[in-house]
């Protein structure tokens, strides 16, 4: 093992940037490799053997001037994670890591990103909300809006591993700010993430929490019908992300999901109305039978006026929802 992490150390600090690249590139196959020389033979110290070789030379590879070095560091880095302990990754990593996430290339900052739920399982949840956290609140402001996607497609993970507190007083303003936006696939990742974390905290969170109220915020007629659209987004991706052979809380319907789906229905614009009625089908897909019987008459007026709308298209879709509220 030591002849092979000299190997690897000669080879990250060759003179040739492309030979750097490949170097970096290797890393998490050799982490995977450490780790099975380790788990294969007890006395096998991989950390200690890391901390003496490799990993002291990690630090010029975080800003080395070639930037696809920096790419394939980025990518792989975190992987060593896994061999090096939670001791040895706060000492040595958290820093590089700091480093690569101020790096004036997007995907360095990005890549970083994508291995945060390898990273939180090494180094814990609490050293990730008091080291990582703060970082990525920054990242969330990023002008790349590549950037911006990566931290936004992290929201369910991170609420899963802080917990509705944490992640309600942390990050809950992070994403309610994507959905508006002026990126449609930040939007689009924004309202799939409602959906999940409406999901991963339960009903009673979102009628008890602001959080749906705060986000339909931006359901305003004065401006832009994309907000809107949204909106109604956030309701499609909250129904489909429900559990198999569970319904919607009664309450939730009520207080959220079906105020903007009538609003919607009486917009001016012809997609805002479409939106409408195929959420209305949702919606009523989501219920219980009782729930539909509750909503029926809140929901049939609007379809019946949307079914003769000048809009074929609207026309169709309020076609087949009045269908399903006849089931």
């Amino acid at each position: 093992m030591k002849r092979l992490l000299s190997l690897q150390a000669k080879l990250i600090k060759d003179k040739q940037p492309e030979v750097r690249q490949v170097a970096c590139a290797k890393l998490d196959q050799l982490a995977t490799t450490l780790q099975q020389l380790q788990q294969n033979n007890a006395n096998v110290q991989a950390s200690q053997l890391m901390s003496e070789t490799l990993l002291p030379l990690l630090d010029s590879l975080a800003v080395d001037p070639i930037q696809n070095v920096r790419v394939s560091f980025s990518a792989t880095v975190v992987t060593l994670a896994w061999v090096i302990g939670k001791e040895q990754a706060m000492k040595y990593l958290l820093p590089l890591i700091a480093t690569l996430t101020k790096d004036e290339y997007y995907e360095v900052r990005n890549n970083v990103i994508s291995k945060l739920d390898l990273l939180s399982q090494a180094i814990g949840v609490n050293s990730l909300t008091q080291y990582v956290l703060p970082v990525l609140i920054d990242m969330s402001k990023d002008p790349k809006w590549r950037v911006r996607h990566g931290i936004v497609e992290k929201s369910h993970l991170l609420a899963q591993l802080l917990g509705v507190k944490v992640w309600q007083a942390k990050l809950q303003p992070l994403l309610i700010t994507a959905l508006s936006d002026h990126v449609y696939s930040i939007r689009e990742c924004a309202c799939e993430q409602v959906g999940l974390i409406c999901n991963e905290f339960g009903s009673k969170w979102v009628v008890d929490s602001k959080f749906l109220t705060q986000a339909f915020v931006i359901y305003d007629t004065t401006t832009n019908y994309l907000h809107r659209m949204t909106c109604l987004l956030c309701i499609t991706e909250i129904i489909n992300k429900l559990p198999a052979n569970v319904t919607l809380d009664p309450e939730l319907v009520d207080k959220h999901l079906l105020p903007p789906i009538i609003q919607a229905g009486c917009d001016e614009v012809a997609n805002v109305r479409i939106a409408a009625a195929k959420n209305a089908q949702l919606l009523l897909n989501g219920c219980s039978a009782q729930q539909k019987s509750s909503i029926q008459t809140k929901l049939q007026p609007l379809l019946q006026k949307l079914i003769l709308d000048s809009d074929v298209d609207v026309g169709y879709f309020a076609q087949r929802a009045i269908k399903k509220l006849s089931q």
